[in-house]
C-alpha cells in the first residue's frame, strides 16, 4: 500500500509539470523547485528570440519615426521657454525702470525680479546697456511704427516734427510708467532709444532741405528737439500741465527751429489722427513664441 501510494503521488506531480498555474504571488514557486519570476523570464527570452527570426513587419519604423518627433517637438519647447524667459525679463526690467527712479535699477535688481540667475541673464544680454536698447526698442516700436504710418502723409519738416512731438508727449500723459521708462532709459543716451534718435536726426534733415528750418546744423536742431521733448516729459510726469501742454512745447520747439509762423499755426492747429502703440505689458511674441 505505502509503496503504491508513492507511485501514485510521484505521477501526480509528474502530471502537475505539464499544467499551466494562475499567478497569485510575484515569487511563487512552481514544481520542480523553480521560482515563478526565473520561468517567467525564461518565457520572455524564448518569446524575444523567436519574434527576432520572424520576418520584419513594416510598422516596426514606426517607434523611430515617433522619436524624430519627439525630439524636434522639445526643441521647439525649448525655444518658446527661451523666448519666455527673455520676455519675462524685459517686462521686469520695463516695471523697474518705469518708476521715478529707475535709472538706479541695476542687473541684481533685474535678476532678483525675474527670478533668474545672472548666469541665465547673461544667456540674453550681454550687458544692462544691451537690455536698455532692446527696451527702448520694444516700448516704443509700435508708437514710432504707426506714427511714421500716420507722418507719411504730412509735408516733410515742420508738419512731421510738431506730430511726433505732440504723439510722445501725450503718450507719456496717458501712460505714466511707459513715460519713466522712456526718460530712464535716455539717461546713459541715445536719447528716447537708437529708433527715436535715428527718426529724429532725419527729421530735422528733411525740414532743414524743405526750407522750412533755420538751424546751424541737423545736429543743433535734433538735440534742441529730443532735450525740449525729454524735459518737457518729466515736467509732465512730475507735476499736472494744461491739457493743451504737448501743443505749446511743439510750438516753442518750431520756434526755435526758425520755422514761420504762419506754418506753425498750422502745424499746431492739425488734428492728431490716433497712433496709440503698447507697452510692455503688453508686449507681442507671437513670432517667437510657439504655444505648447
Amino acid at each position: 500500500m505505502l509503496g503504491n501510494s508513492a507511485m501514485e503521488r510521484d505521477e501526480r506531480e509528474k502530471s502537475n509539470l505539464g499544467q499551466a498555474h494562475p499567478v497569485r504571488v510575484a515569487n511563487a514557486v512552481l514544481p520542480g523547485g523553480r521560482s515563478f519570476q526565473r520561468a517567467d523570464a525564461a518565457r520572455r527570452v524564448a518569446y524575444t528570440v523567436s519574434d527576432a527570426a520572424s520576418p520584419r513587419r513594416d510598422n516596426m519604423s514606426r517607434p523611430a519615426m515617433k522619436r524624430n518627433i519627439s525630439v524636434e517637438r522639445r526643441a521647439e519647447i525649448g525655444q518658446a521657454k527661451r523666448a519666455r524667459t527673455r520676455t519675462d525679463i524685459l517686462k521686469v526690467a520695463f516695471d523697474l525702470l518705469g518708476r521715478e527712479d529707475g535709472r538706479a535699477t541695476r542687473i541684481d535688481d533685474v535678476c532678483k525680479a525675474a527670478h533668474v540667475s545672472r548666469g541665465t541673464f547673461y544667456n540674453y544680454f550681454s550687458s544692462m546697456d544691451i537690455l536698455f536698447d532692446e527696451l527702448g526698442f520694444e516700448i516704443s516700436r509700435d508708437l514710432n511704427s504707426n506714427a511714421r504710418t500716420v507722418m507719411s502723409e504730412m509735408h516733410a519738416g515742420a508738419e512731421r516734427a510738431s506730430a511726433a512731438v505732440r504723439y510722445y508727449l501725450k503718450r507719456a500723459r496717458e501712460d505714466s510708467a511707459w513715460g519713466w521708462a522712456v526718460v530712464n532709459l535716455s539717461a546713459p543716451g541715445p536719447l528716447f532709444g537708437t529708433d527715436t534718435f535715428r527718426q529724429a536726426t532725419m527729421s530735422i534733415a528733411d525740414g532743414i532741405e524743405a526750407g522750412e528750418f533755420y538751424v546751424s546744423s541737423v545736429t543743433i536742431g535734433r538735440d534742441l528737439t529730443l532735450g525740449t521733448v525729454l524735459a518737457s516729459m518729466i515736467t509732465m510726469l512730475r507735476s499736472d500741465q494744461p491739457p493743451d501742454y504737448p501743443e505749446m512745447v511743439a510750438r516753442q520747439i518750431l520756434v526755435g527751429l526758425g520755422v514761420k509762423r504762419d506754418i506753425i499755426d498750422r502745424c499746431i492747429a492739425m488734428p492728431l489722427p490716433d497712433a496709440s502703440g503698447t507697452s510692455l505689458t503688453k508686449i507681442r511674441t507671437d513670432s517667437d513664441v510657439i504655444k505648447d
